[in-house]
């Protein structure tokens, strides 16, 4: 395997995990703020999974670039550190 499949290998892995990790702790903060005004309302399970989804979509532009930049850190930061590159 060649060092560039190998980075962008090992930059995918963790900027999947990053991106979903991020992603997940946003919407839950973000999930207290909207469940008061959702219990208040009589929302449907229907349509709080519809304003979930749009609210994890618009939240992902948020956190995609801070994934990439933490995925960069993390990866280029291992393999420095164990002397790859």
């Amino acid at each position: 395997m060649t060092i560039f499949r190998y980075i962008i290998y090992q930059l995918t892995a963790a900027l999947v995990t990053a991106g979903a990790i991020l992603t997940c702790l946003f919407l839950a903060h973000r999930l207290f703020d909207v469940a008061d005004v959702m219990l208040g309302f009589g929302v449907g399970i229907g349509d709080a999974a519809m304003l979930i989804s749009g609210l994890a979509a618009k939240l992902f532009q948020l956190t995609a670039p801070i994934a990439t930049l933490l995925a960069c850190v993390v990866v280029f930061g291992r393999m420095a550190h164990e002397g790859e590159i």
